[in-house]
């Protein structure tokens, strides 16, 4: 009589520890905050910042973090730009807060500020690394429209002309400025596209319309922009 035997043997696999030991830790920003949302020029802002070991096997200490924000549009308050940490375990998070100002004149963009680590695994060899963190600040736009020069007298189906002109008085360059007019009128080129504007800039448009009835005629202008 034919018979089968089976016999299972366990075999127990275990990780390549002593590669992952010699590999070093990394240290990485897992979260940054700024604080208020909007930040304006001439303004205080809170930076937070988690730095994460990221390790399973290893700690580091003797971290040394030194932000450096470009065109040297941020200046820490109250302190220096550099951080220190004596220690993370491995897998473990550090947050730290630091107060920068804005500079007044500082335009509407994301600023990069550069990170750069010194610190010294469990064995004390010393480790630099590199990272970037961006901060957004938001320059208030303020376009407005100058004062109306209206005819004092104007007939029914005669046509009168009303200069527009509208200025860049805000810090930072608005776009797809769009001015438009309408009302109980008959408007001739009731759309004018100024394009972009730089601080500062203005222009002007000419209003030709017809009045439709007798008395009191209503209208509007309208400027739009990004």
């Amino acid at each position: 009589i034919k018979q089968t035997a089976n016999q299972f043997v366990g075999v127990y696999v275990e990780g390549n520890k002593e590669k992952e030991k010699k590999s070093s830790p990394k240290v990485i920003i897992s979260r940054c905050v700024c604080s208020p949302d909007l930040i304006k020029p001439g303004t205080n802002f809170n930076l937070d910042v988690t730095f994460q070991n990221t390790s399973k096997l290893l700690d580091i200490s003797n971290l040394k973090i030194v932000l450096t924000p470009a065109d040297g549009v941020f200046i820490p308050v109250n302190s220096g730009g550099t951080l220190f940490i004596d220690h993370i375990p491995k897998g473990s998070s550090v947050q730290k807060t630091i107060t920068m100002y804005v500079k007044p004149d500082t335009q509407t963009k994301a600023y990069p500020i550069a990170v750069d680590y010194d610190y010294e695994d469990d064995t004390g060899t010393a480790i630099t690394a590199k990272d970037t963190v961006s901060v957004p600040i938001n320059v208030e736009a303020r376009m407005v429209i100058g004062e109306l020069t209206v005819p004092m007298d104007a007939f029914v189906g005669q046509p009168v002309s009303i200069p527009v002109n509208f200025f860049n008085m805000g810090k930072s360059t608005v776009y797809n400025v769009l001015i438009k007019a309408e009302g109980d009128f008959q408007i001739l080129s009731s759309e004018y596209y100024g394009g972009n504007f730089e601080s500062g800039k203005s222009d002007n448009y000419e209003i030709m319309l017809t009045p439709n009835k007798p008395g009191a005629n209503a209208g509007k202008i309208m400027l739009t922009f990004e």
